[in-house]
């Protein structure tokens, strides 16, 4: 989901395995030579899809790396049988009330702006936990765990 700390537990768990880390939104952004809010403004949520999907097919391509995707990339089956045959994905779980105390001042996410912010992020995570579910080989509940307690559960899982 949005704002559980997919990139910066990403980072600390490549840093600690000694891999590469691929942010797939920053290589989105870099493939489309713009932000995602102005992707997303410019051309649409469908087409962003087209793209995160296309990114994330290279992204898994690469050997040995840490990949933070972004909230989404779960939406299409196809991302879903990628992420779970291809990887070994770990869903960072959160509760939407612990999400939303991180990210009701966040500008920067465009599925979460405008009003109702709150309730969309509600409703996205009724939605997409059950597809992370199915995409993932490993759950771990963030909210208990300091940051450090994170990243060693997911290096003893995949270290």
């Amino acid at each position: 989901m949005p704002g559980v700390g997919k990139s910066t537990i990403g980072r600390r768990v490549a840093r600690e395995l000694g891999w590469s880390f691929i942010d797939l939104d920053h290589e989105i952004e870099r493939q489309a030579g713009c932000s995602i809010t102005a992707f997303f403004s410019n051309r649409g949520e469908a087409s962003f899809r087209d793209l995160e999907a296309q990114v994330l097919r290279q992204c898994v391509a690469s050997a040995t790396s840490v990949l933070a995707t972004g909230g989404g990339a779960v939406l299409r089956a196809d991302n879903r049988q990628l992420l779970r045959g291809a990887t070994r994905c770990v869903y960072l779980r959160a509760t939407p009330e612990f999400l939303w105390a991180r990210l009701k001042h966040d500008r920067r996410r465009p599925l979460l702006q405008g009003g109702n912010a709150k309730e969309r992020l509600w409703h996205m995570a009724l939605q997409r936990d059950p597809l992370y579910v199915l995409a993932a080989q490993h759950v771990i509940d963030v909210e208990p765990l300091t940051l450090s307690m994170t990243v060693q559960a997911i290096c003893a899982r995949l270290g």
